[in-house]
């Protein structure tokens, strides 16, 4: 929902033409939690940017799915939280691999462009696999090709006080901008098998954290 509040001042009436400039436009975005964002009076988009999506070999990569984040922080009842909000509307590359995208901000902090491709299932009939990328994406950054790859794969063995952690709970975590803080889930929780071994899988050029969860009975540790 989006809520204008509008203060117009007329200067002038010559014959039949009304000047009218306005005084100020705030932008109020309402979120379903609760927590409101105001965007300053005069903010206009950036401009329309071209994209080129490739593979690993530099072909181009067709119909790939195109977003565009960015963090915003939000203040309310004297905390602060940091949310992700969308750039973009999400769109998809052309048959030659390109994509126009138009940010509706002229200014955004720690964003991201994450562009991603379906695959088909491998000569195994493992199940589908699936390219992807995740790029620093603000005003001042010139991106024209984004190089998509298979997801990158972390994997380890989980040690608590030294023994091997059986059918444990893992999931990679990442850094919210601001909080210095590995707060925010990747992807979802695995189990790590009965030695302790896990795989997951995430972005290549990205610093993770990793998020433990033991359940004894109905609680988690």
């Amino acid at each position: 929902m989006i809520l204008n509040r509008t203060t117009s001042v007329r200067e002038a009436v010559r014959q039949r033409d009304v000047s009218i400039r306005l005084a100020s436009v705030v932008l109020v975005t309402l979120f379903a939690t609760g927590l409101i964002q105001a965007q300053e009076p005069g903010r206009e988009v950036s401009g329309v940017r071209k994209i080129q999506v490739v593979d690993v070999d530099g072909a181009p990569v067709a119909q790939a799915e195109v977003r565009a984040t960015h963090w915003v922080t939000i203040k309310r009842d004297g905390k602060v939280y940091r949310l992700i909000q969308d750039l973009i509307p999400p769109t998809t590359s052309n048959l030659e691999g390109t994509v126009e995208i138009e940010p509706q901000l002229a200014e955004w902090q720690d964003g991201r462009l994450i562009v991603s491709k379906d695959g088909r299932e491998d000569e195994k009939g493992r199940g589908r696999r699936y390219t992807h990328a995740r790029v620093r994406f603000n005003p001042e950054d010139k991106i024209d090709e984004v190089v998509l790859r298979y997801p990158l794969v972390i994997s380890g063995r989980l040690l608590i006080d030294g023994e091997h952690a059986a059918r444990a709970e893992v999931c990679l975590t990442e850094e919210i901008p601001g909080k210095r803080f590995f707060g925010r889930r990747v992807g979802n929780f695995v189990l790590t098998d009965d030695k302790g071994l896990f795989e997951l899988m995430g972005y290549h050029g990205e610093t993770y954290g990793l998020e433990v969860q033991r359940r004894n009975g109905k609680e988690t540790e």
